[in-house]
């Protein structure tokens, strides 16, 4: 419908911008429109786009299209008012996208001024022996940074002093490089190899390239399910995950979608309530299973390392393997729902290659399978690891089982064959893992329980088997939990825990407890102060105990 008594010549148009009135409601968009000799108005995709029209994928390449191809879409040019008007059916329009999460734009962060900064722990401890007060020594470790638009210099380690000795041991040196752009970190020293639940990564020298998303916040790893609907007329929308709005907006009449909503780890129930001015509600309920496990599709995670293995960290400065060593890790979301894991690791004398996937079941829990085989000097072997976890409101429970066939070996295994504790090899793989924990609040209010059995057995050690039970419970501002371990294996696992935290102030509180393990019993009272992020702050702790007083 056109009301005008613009003469335009036969084969000329005339470029017009109107305001737009979508469905009786104004959009305050001034658009641009083209009308023709013989009535016709076609516009740009860009502005029925920006104007909220959903375009028909046959006419998405024109860089023109007419108002009269679009479908359930009606028009009134308005020539004295220079308007235009659209009344569509609600399936011509483009959904109102909600976003649930804060506005977040990536931008690069200004340069620091260079700085160097020392973090310190110190450790004294003394005791009675026979009557007599024994000191046992002084120990502090220590972290020392030095930064600047170069990157990040650190040299982090432990010194120790006692009556009869003083003693230094280095634990990391590195540089580091991080790269917001595109969430990258370089590294080069004493890193941690990348690698997955199925793998084992291990302490290396040498140089690293890693993925890093915590540099940007703007970026969402996680698929997070999207929600939608339809409003008849103008209505405010509420979501609400497990019960609790998370999301109020007011939309307009037509489609509407909601992504990116702040959804928590595990499985949940999504509600969207829609509510119209005259207090009529539509409700849509779904389920959902979010896991930090997952990547969002197209998204990539990785991180590659080449250098020599660690040993013996923490006990001896510069124990590296003299091999070179090569390992790499990625992953990468395939669908919301599937995402791809990839490991490889060589060195003199070993390959080791293996693939993965973690996959959603239906919306109660996650479903993970690795397979992984090697070659070495020694033989071929296997890996197969199977793992599910589900978490929900009411309870969380995990699974996983391990099994190794022939002669398997990994970097940890490989670079540490030799390392033996009496006569036993101590960074074996282990043949079989088996793992199951439990976990749930209890029906009173603020207690919760857990219960985790883990099974091992390896080639030339002794099997090992512990059961561990736990158990918290807050009463206001005092927190009481009881720790159990049962070692099926042998006695002197055997232990109990049970003890309270009280606070005293912001950032002090005050402890004790006792434990009694197959050795006997051990009472302890114990005051701690929070050290605080910033320059000058310091913590403490004070422990007494009938053997030892700090």
């Amino acid at each position: 419908q056109i009301q005008s008594t613009l003469t335009i010549a036969p084969g000329e148009r005339v470029a017009l911008q109107l305001e737009v009135i979508l469905n009786g409601q104004p959009r305050n968009l001034i658009s641009a429109f083209t009308i023709y000799s013989n009535g016709r108005i076609t516009s740009p995709a860009s502005e029925l786009i920006e104007i909220g029209l959903q375009i028909p994928r046959g006419l998405q390449s024109a860089s023109e299209i007419d108002l009269g191809a679009l479908p359930q879409v009606s028009y009134a040019y308005d020539e004295a008012n220079q308007t235009i008007r659209f009344t569509t059916d609600p399936k011509a329009l483009r959904p109102v996208t909600l976003d649930g999460r804060p506005a977040l734009a990536f931008a690069q962060p200004s340069a620091s001024p260079p700085g160097t900064v020392l973090n310190y722990t110190l450790f004294a401890s003394s005791a009675d022996r026979d009557g007599e007060r024994i000191f046992d020594g002084l120990s502090g470790g220590f972290d020392l940074r030095t930064f600047g638009e170069f990157g990040l210099l650190e040299n982090t380690f432990v010194a120790r002093m006692g009556d009869a000795s003083e003693d230094f041991t280095r634990l990391d040196s590195r540089y580091v490089n991080e790269n917001f752009e595109d969430a990258s970190a370089f590294t080069a020293g004493d890193f941690v190899s990348g690698g997955f639940s199925w793998t084992r990564p291990i302490r290396m020298g040498g140089i690293q390239l890693r993925r890093s998303f915590g540099l940007r916040p703007d970026i969402v790893t996680i698929p997070t399910p999207s929600f939608g609907g339809s409003a008849a007329a103008p209505s405010t929308v509420d979501l609400y995950i497990n019960g609790v709005r998370t999301l109020s907006e007011n939309v307009s009449a037509g489609p509407f979608e909601i992504l990116h909503p702040p959804v928590i780890y595990g499985g949940g129930t999504a509600s969207v309530v829609v509510r119209d001015v005259l207090v009529r509600e539509t409700i849509s309920t779904s389920q959902f299973y979010a896991s930090p496990q997952l990547l969002q599709t197209g998204l990539n995670d990785y991180s590659l390392e080449l250098g020599m293995a660690r040993r013996n960290y923490g006990i001896l400065s510069a124990d590296y393997d003299g091999k070179l060593a090569g390992s790499g890790s990625w992953r990468t979301g395939l669908s919301p729902n599937l995402t791809v894991q990839g490991h490889a690791e060589i060195t003199s004398g070993l390959a080791n290659v293996g693939g993965g996937m973690v996959t959603t079941v239906g919306s109660i829990g996650l479903l993970s399978a690795a397979l992984a085989v090697s070659a070495s000097d020694r033989g071929e072997g296997s890996l197969a690891d199977i793992g599910f976890e589900s978490r929900m409101p009411g309870f969380t429970i995990s699974a996983r089982t391990m099994r190794r066939f022939g002669d398997y070996n990994d970097l940890a295994s490989w670079t540490e064959a030799s390392t033996h504790h009496r006569g036993k090899l101590v960074f074996g793989a282990p043949r079989e893992v088996d793992q199951l924990s439990l976990s749930s609040p209890l029906p009173w209010k603020g207690g919760s329980w857990g219960a985790s059995l883990i099974s091992a057995r390896y080639d030339d050690q002794p099997e090992s088997e512990l059961l561990s039970l736990y158990y918290t419970h807050e009463l206001g501002p005092v927190s009481l939990f009881a720790t159990g371990v049962k070692d099926f294996a042998s006695d002197s696992g055997d232990g109990l825990y049970i003890g309270l935290r009280i606070p005293l102030g912001a950032r002090t509180s005050g402890s004790g407890g006792v434990s009694r393990r197959a050795g006997g019993s051990t009472t302890f009272v114990q005051a701690t102060r929070q050290q605080e992020d910033k320059p000058g702050s310091i913590g403490w702790a004070l422990r007494l105990s009938p053997s030892r007083k700090l």
